[in-house]
């Protein structure tokens, strides 16, 4: 089985013959922004990190319950998922993109029912945030 992966910076797939400049880099999370996407059938590398970089990835359970989510998301027939890597503060996911959802909706589920579930795992109070926006 092959896999093809489109590379992005800065939300422009480099196919489409940009090339980014260090001089064009902005910080922020709104320049991460411009330009994003969503096309099902294309795989996506995702990396989110948790809120403040804090280390919630170093409890078993918890790390079952990210791959849970991912099962769920799968199963709903989502994304296909191809790769999960669980840092301490982070993870990285490469999927391709099959439902109807978009990109941010999956990212949303994903996000949000790891965050709550976690959250009640570790018995934390509601206002805290466990994943970055």
């Amino acid at each position: 089985m092959s896999i093809f992966i489109m590379v992005f910076e800065v939300g422009r797939p480099l196919l489409q013959g940009h090339i980014m400049k260090y001089k064009d880099f902005q910080r922020g999370q709104k320049q991460l922004r411009k330009g994003r996407f969503s096309n099902r059938g294309c795989l996506y590398f995702i990396t989110t990190s948790c809120f403040n970089r804090q280390r919630i990835f170093i409890e078993k359970n918890v790390v079952r319950i990210v791959f849970d989510t991912n099962d769920w998301l799968e199963n709903k027939g989502y994304i296909d998922c191809y790769f999960v890597i669980l840092m301490p503060d982070h993870i990285h996911l490469i999927f391709q993109l099959l439902g109807e959802k978009t990109l941010s909706e999956v990212m949303k589920s994903l996000k949000g029912y790891t965050g709550r579930k976690i959250k009640e795992y570790l018995r934390l109070e509601t206002k805290v945030r466990i994943l970055s926006r």
